[in-house]
């Protein structure tokens, strides 16, 4: 009868065990959002978290929830891409031709050889194909965008010319911006005031980088908005009129308007040089530069547009 006792009480423990178990699974593996047909888990959110934070660790300086958020609406953002991708193309994240692209990825964290790669992917606790396959994605995503919109893009290389050679002609030291980048839209007129009132609050309160991580629309959203040096040449009028007047470390509090949303700049550092300019060389990287941003504010207003034919249910 002891023993029969005993039995009973280690087949109770199993069970109530497994049922714990059973629960945590699928606590982990919560569904917390659909996109069209793709299930977004919970456990997905979380290993997305750790893939942001190994992209930039300020992050974690965030509110959970607001890191959770952030987790969340960039799972969903890939995935609508990868709907609209699909239309198109055939995702084979192990073709060679995708080696440049995650290299020039790598380079732009700083990670330069195969340990640091390797360390890489454990912080993130992610596989070397599943980082592979996220970069085939925005990298498929950004030839959609120039194949649908190259014929829109205008350049007046004419201008560009004129500015170049005044620069020239002057030999004055050509300054460069060390520039971050909040780019946003909105929906409606009524929106306006109030998203541009949470932006400038979240800067002053967890810093621009934080806040262009959680707001921005623009690829450079993942490095905390960094853009990188850009030359004054390159830059619109309008744009460098408005950052002409800053100091390092200010930013424009009214945000510049442009097509597809509004723009907030940061300038984190200034420096002028005197040098040599080759103009054909010179000329072709400023043509290049307006041409990259041109396709990136068509990016955004292509992706709100693919969002609004996108079924997105939420738990």
């Amino acid at each position: 009868m002891q023993i029969k006792k005993k039995i009973n009480i280690i087949f109770s423990s199993i069970i109530f065990f497994l049922l714990l178990t059973k629960s945590y699974s699928l606590e982990k593996n919560y569904i917390e959002v659909k996109v069209n047909n793709t299930i977004i888990t919970k456990s997905d959110i979380i290993n997305e978290k750790n893939l942001l934070t190994a992209y930039n660790e300020n992050l974690k300086t965030l509110k959970e929830d607001e890191l959770y958020t952030l987790a969340k609406n960039s799972l969903i953002r890939q995935e609508i891409k990868r709907g609209e991708i699909l239309k198109y193309y055939e995702l084979n994240y192990t073709s060679s031709s995708l080696d440049k692209f995650v290299n020039e990825f790598y380079k732009k964290l700083n990670i330069e050889n195969d340990l640091d790669i390797k360390k890489f992917l454990e912080i993130a606790n992610i596989t070397e194909n599943e980082m592979r396959e996220k970069i085939e994605i925005e990298t498929l995503w950004n030839q959609l965008v120039f194949k649908k919109y190259q014929d829109k893009v205008t350049i007046d290389v004419e201008l560009f010319k004129d500015r170049l050679k005044k620069e020239i002609v002057d030999l004055k030291p050509t300054k460069s911006f060390f520039l971050s980048e909040i780019f946003y839209n909105v929906l409606t007129k009524e929106e306006i005031d109030e998203k541009k009132g949470k932006i400038l609050k979240s800067i002053e309160d967890i810093g621009f980088n934080n806040t262009a991580n959680i707001f921005s629309i623009s690829g450079s959203a993942n490095f905390g908005g960094e853009i990188g040096w850009v030359k004054s040449s390159q830059l619109s009028t309008n744009i460098y009129k408005k950052i002409s007047l800053l100091k390092v470390g200010e930013y424009t509090n009214e945000p510049i308007t442009v097509p597809g949303g509004f723009l907030i700049l940061k300038i984190n550092d200034i420096k002028e040089e005197k040098v040599q300019v080759d103009f054909d060389e010179e000329l072709q990287k400023i043509i290049n530069y307006e041409k990259n941003k041109q396709l990136n504010q068509f990016s955004q207003i292509y992706y709100k547009k693919v969002e609004k034919d996108s079924v997105i249910n939420e738990n």
